[in-house]
């Protein structure tokens, strides 16, 4: 497992475009959308220990206590912006992404 460090959060990101049988990619309208506004979306894994910290309004003892007063949790699909932080080279994280946490721009769902 990936630990990320200081500010650092692990997301594994969502696939904007699907393909069909014969290899013919098919974007929903929601795809597109997030392709023409630069934004990505993908589910927090793991937590860097300072994230957040020194933030108003963030001022929980654990990075997950922390995220949580920003409005997210480990588990959660969020939104970032696209070309933030670095998209690991890494056997078995080819699809994963690790952003500075105020990168995360939005909580999806509950």
């Amino acid at each position: 497992m990936i630990k990320p460090t200081g500010f650092h959060v692990l997301i594994e990101m969502e696939a904007v475009e699907k393909t069909t049988a014969g290899g013919i990619i098919i974007a929903t309208h929601s795809e597109h959308a997030r392709e023409q506004g630069g934004h990505d979306v993908g589910t927090v894994l793991a937590l860097g220990p300072t994230v957040h910290m020194g933030y108003e309004g963030c001022d929980g003892a654990t990075s997950e206590e922390r995220a949580a007063q920003w409005g997210y949790k480990i588990g959660d699909k969020v939104q970032f912006d696209r070309y933030q932080g670095k998209l690991l080279d890494i056997e078995g994280y080819e699809n994963h992404r690790v952003i500075v946490d105020v990168n995360i721009i939005a909580a999806i769902g509950d």
